[in-house]
């Protein structure tokens, strides 16, 4: 392998792993809020913030940073 392609497979490690962690931190995040969110709001609105994050996921599907 060429000295270029050395430097192109660390490149995509690299963003690969920036990608994965943020994955894992953004899971951990939400995971580590559930208690906050049982206290904070009423059987009722549990509907409402998972609808919420149905909306967030979707979005961030068609958000493509230039």
């Amino acid at each position: 392998m060429s000295n270029g392609n050395m430097g192109l497979l660390k490149k995509l490690a690299g963003q690969t792993a920036i990608y994965g962690v943020s994955s894992i931190l953004g899971r951990m995040l939400n995971w580590l809020l559930v208690p906050l969110h049982t206290r904070i709001f009423v059987e009722a609105d549990y509907g409402i913030v998972t609808e919420l994050y149905s909306y967030v996921a979707f979005l961030n599907i068609l958000y493509i940073p230039a």
